[in-house]
C-alpha cells in the first residue's frame, strides 16, 4: 500500500476517532458536570497507565518489527506474528488485574463494582491499542479506521439508549465494550497454525526487539506522562475534581488541533521504519525537514482559530458552565508547536533504534513534573497547562536541534528553528492579546484571528520554498508497494 493511501486512510480513521470522541466528551461533560466527568477523566488515566506501565513496549515492537514481517523474503512472519500475539495476551490480563489495584490504591474508589468497572477497562484499552499497533504496523489503515467506527458506534448507542449517563461506573464499562469491539474488528485477520504457535525468535530477532522494547517501552510511560495528562494527578490533589473537569475540557478543545496534526504523520512511522532499513536515509531527512516546515504552519494557523474562539467552542458545546476554561485553552493551545518535531522524532528514533525518544522523554518528564509541582499549587489549572506547553516546546526545540545534528542535509537547508520561533513569539502574542482583551465579540476575534493568519504565513513563506508536493511524491515512491 503507498505512503498516500497509507495517509488517506489514516486521516480518514482519525478524523471518525477525533469527531467521535469529541461528541462523546461533549455528551459526557454535559450530564455528568464537571466533578464527576472530573472523576470520569482520572479512572480513564489510571487505567491508560496502568496498560502502558506493563506493556513492555510492545506497541513500540509492533509498529517497528511487523513492517520486515511483511517483506516476500522474509520467512518469519507466523514465528514474530504468533509471539506478538502470545505477549499481547499476557499484557492484556495484566493490565486488567493492575488497573483494579490501581483504581483501589489511587482512584478513591472502594467498591467491588467500580473497581471491576476499572479493570474490565484496562483489560479493553490494551487489547484495543495493542490490535491497532500491530494493523499499523501491517499497514491495514484501512482496518483501522472500521474499527475507529465501529468504537465510536457502540459507545454513542449506549448513551443514547441506555440511562447510564449519569453513572460513572456504568459509563466506563460501557467505553470498555466499545473497546472490545473495536478489538474485535482488527482481530478477525488472525490464522494461527498448531506447529508455529509456539515457535520461538531467531537468536539475533529477540536481541534485537528486546533492546527496542525496552527503549520504546521508557519512551511509551514518560511519553503518555508528557502528551497524556501525565499532571492530573497534581491537579486533582491540589485542586479537585472539579479542577480536573475544568483541565479536561481545555485539552480535549487543543486537542483538537493536535489530531488535525496527526493526519499527516500518523501514517508515517512504519514507512520510516521500513525506509530506514532499505538505507534510504538521505530521502527521509529531506523529506522530514520538508515537512517539518509545513508542519509548523499549520500547527501556527490552528493555533489561531482555537485561541480566538475557545471561548464560542467551549459555550457552544460544552455549555456556559465550562467557560472557565477558555484561558486555560488559549494556553494550551501554544504546545501544538511541540507537535510540528513528530516527523524529526520519527527519524532520529530510526537512527538511533529508540534510544533519542527514550532520553529525551527522561528529561521532558523531570521538566514537567519539577515545574508541576512548583506551579500548579501557585497558578491552580494555568499553572498546569504552563507546565505542559512549556515541556512541549523544550522537547520540540531538543529534537529539531538533534535532526539538525544528524541529517545528512547542508546545513543551509535547516531552517526549521527559525521559523518555529517566530510562530512561536506571534502565538504568545495572540494568547497574551486574548487573555488581555476577553470580552470580545464575535466580529472582533475573527479580526485579531485575520491579523495573525496574516503574520504567520508571512513568516513561513521563507520555509516553504521546497516543493512539499514533489517531496511527498518521492517519498511515496519509496513505499512498499
Amino acid at each position: 500500500m503507498s505512503f498516500f493511501r497509507n495517509t488517506i486512510w489514516n486521516a480518514a480513521g482519525t478524523l471518525v476517532a477525533t469527531i467521535g470522541r469529541m461528541g462523546i466528551a461533549v455528551v459526557l461533560a454535559r450530564c455528568l458536570g464537571p466533578e464527576k466527568f472530573g472523576a470520569l477523566v482520572f479512572l480513564q488515566w489510571l487505567s491508560d497507565m496502568t496498560y502502558l506501565l506493563f506493556s513492555g513496549g510492545l506497541a513500540g515492537v509492533a509498529t517497528r518489527f511487523f513492517p520486515q514481517s511483511i517483506h516476500p523474503n522474509n520467512g518469519n512472519t507466523s514465528v514474530f506474528g504468533n509471539w506478538f500475539i502470545r505477549s499481547a495476551g499476557v499484557v492484556v490480563l495484566i493490565s486488567f488485574v493492575f488497573a483494579g489495584v490501581a483504581t483501589l490504591l489511587f482512584g478513591g474508589q472502594n467498591r467491588p463494582f467500580e473497581i471491576v468497572a476499572v479493570a474490565f477497562l484496562g483489560g479493553a484499552s490494551a487489547c484495543y491499542a495493542l490490535a491497532t499497533a500491530r494493523s499499523q504496523g501491517l499497514f491495514q489503515y484501512r482496518k483501522i479506521a472500521y474499527a475507529s467506527t465501529v468504537f465510536i458506534a457502540v459507545t454513542f448507542f449506549g448513551l443514547i439508549f441506555a440511562s447510564i449517563r449519569t453513572s460513572v461506573p456504568l459509563t466506563i464499562i460501557l467505553l470498555a465494550c466499545a473497546n472490545c469491539a473495536g478489538s474485535l474488528c482488527l482481530l478477525l485477520d488472525l490464522r494461527k497454525t498448531p506447529e508455529s504457535l509456539f515457535a520461538p525468535l531467531s537468536r539475533d530477532l529477540s536481541k534485537h526487539i528486546g533492546q527496542y522494547a525496552k527503549n520504546s517501552w521508557v519512551t511509551s510511560v514518560i511519553s503518555s506522562l508528557l502528551w497524556s495528562r501525565g499532571e492530573l494527578p497534581l491537579v486533582r490533589k491540589n485542586l479537585g475534581e472539579a479542577s480536573v473537569g475544568y483541565y479536561s475540557i481545555a485539552l480535549t478543545i487543543s486537542g483538537i488541533v493536535n489530531q488535525a496534526l496527526s493526519l499527516l504523520i500518523g501514517a508515517l512511522w512504519p514507512q520510516i521504519a521500513l525506509n530506514w532499513d532499505r538505507g534510504a536515509a538521505e530521502k527521509l531527512d529531506e523529506f522530514c525537514n520538508t515537512l517539518t516546515n509545513l508542519l509548523i504552519l499549520l500547527a501556527g494557523l490552528s493555533i489561531g482559530l482555537i485561541v480566538c474562539l475557545s471561548s464560542h467552542i467551549i459555550g457552544l458545546l460544552f455549555g456556559t458552565k465550562y467557560l472557565p476554561s477558555t484561558d486555560i485553552v488559549s494556553i494550551l493551545a501554544l504546545g501544538t508547536l511541540g507537535l510540528t518535531s513528530g516527523c524529526a522524532n520519527l527519524v532520529v528514533q530510526a537512527k538511533t533504534d529508540g534510544k533519542f525518544a527514550r532520553n529525551i522523554s527522561v528529561l521532558g518528564s523531570g521538566l514537567l513534573f519539577g515545574l508541576a509541582i512548583i506551579l500548579i499549587p501557585l497558578f491552580g489549572v494555568q499553572g498546569a497547562a504552563v507546565t505542559r506547553v512549556t515541556t512541549q516546546i523544550a522537547i520540540a526545540v531538543a529534537t529539531l536541534v538533534w535532526m539538525r545534528k544528524m541529517s545528512s542535509l547542508p546545513a543551509d537547508r535547516h531552517n526549521n528553528l527559525l521559523i518555529f520561533f517566530l510562530v512561536l513569539v506571534l502565538s504568545i502574542l495572540l494568547s497574551t492579546v486574548k487573555s488581555l482583551m476577553p470580552g470580545l465579540a464575535v466580529w472582533g476575534d475573527l479580526s485579531l484571528l485575520a491579523v495573525y493568519t496574516f503574520a504567520v504565513v508571512f513568516a513561513c513563506t521563507n520555509g516553504l520554498r521546497i516543493n512539499i508536493f514533489n517531496e511527498v511524491k518521492s517519498l511515496s515512491r519509496l513505499g512498499h508497494g
